[in-house]
């Protein structure tokens, strides 16, 4: 279950849209799982980072005045 899960996750790393599923899928794998693996502590240690983020910048015209730009 671990590793089926691990693959989905490794097959949508690059989609943001499906990959949330996919690591929530892993993790509750991980957490599932019987084992006792420094690796599996570690995975699960640093969850929020395994999901593919997307951010997003907003913002006029006017923020790139102060570094000199006319416009952009």
């Amino acid at each position: 279950d671990v590793k089926a899960a691990a693959q989905e996750y490794l097959d949508t790393y690059t989609c943001g849209a499906t990959n949330g599923t996919a690591t929530d899928k892993l993790v509750a794998a991980l957490e599932a799982c019987g084992c006792d693996r420094a690796e599996k502590a570690e995975l699960l240690k640093n969850k929020d980072f395994l999901a593919k983020k997307s951010q997003w910048v907003f913002g006029g015209d006017g923020w790139a005045y102060d570094i000199g730009y006319g416009g952009v």
